[in-house]
């Protein structure tokens, strides 16, 4: 058994049956470059590392790749925790009902309502810290160690206020 690396898209095969691939599409037990696949590359019929410029954007390709989905992980995790306890039209029964406290001056019932603002500013702002650690990273490393405060994360999440929009709407129409 072989191992054989495509000249084109340069994937690796292992314990394969050499017969089966033709030497002009295949590297039949080539020697491999001291280097991770992902910087391999066919120069002129040989298998070789990269060189040093092409390596520095396959990284930058990569950091930046690594990024936008750790970004939109935590930012997905902010609007999740959010949505699971109060569901969209629960979101926007409570902007509803605060214009109303505010148009009526009914202070009870915004100040009934001011601490589920509070806490969503508050989860806005622990994402916040997060992202700006995601954005400062310049390596992969430093990503994969920036993310949410977990702690800081689980006691906002202990902090999450009784507010309902049941209660709300009592307080408006007394």
């Amino acid at each position: 058994m072989s191992t054989v690396v495509n000249k084109q898209t340069l994937e690796r095969r292992e314990s394969v049956n050499t017969p089966d691939f033709s030497p002009e599409e295949w590297w039949i037990n080539p020697v491999e470059p001291d280097c991770p696949p992902k910087y391999w590359e066919n120069k002129n019929g040989e298998l070789v590392e990269c060189s040093p410029e092409r390596r520095q954007l396959i990284d930058e390709r990569d950091l930046n790749q690594a990024r936008h989905e750790q970004l939109q992980f935590v930012e997905n995790y902010l609007n999740e925790t959010v949505a699971n306890a109060y569901p969209d039209y629960s979101q926007r029964n409570f902007l509803l009902q605060l214009w109303l406290a505010t148009e009526q001056g009914n202070q009870e019932a915004k100040a009934y309502i001011y601490p589920l603002i509070a806490w969503i500013a508050n989860g806005q702002t622990l994402m916040r810290e997060a992202k700006d650690k995601i954005n400062a990273a310049t390596t992969l490393e430093e990503l994969a160690a920036a993310d949410y405060d977990y702690e800081a994360f689980a006691l906002w999440h202990q902090t999450q206020p009784n507010v309902t929009n049941a209660g709300a709407e009592e307080l408006l129409n007394g």
